[in-house]
């Protein structure tokens, strides 16, 4: 089974994982800064359904 939805077009797509360290500057710090970024995937929750078209 694919990972592509038949009916919306869904499909997986990629982004990233931030991590951000630091202390806020609320509490006496400079801030947060970003020290890594991983690649991650975001998949569709695909789900079985039965659709009725103009034939029936």
């Amino acid at each position: 089974m694919s990972r592509v939805c038949a009916v919306t077009g869904k499909k997986t797509i990629v982004g990233r994982r931030i991590v951000r360290k630091g202390l806020s500057k609320k509490k006496g710090g400079i801030g947060l800064h970003v020290t890594s970024s991983t690649k991650r995937t975001f998949k569709p929750n695909l789900q079985r359904v039965r659709v009725r078209d103009e034939n029936g």
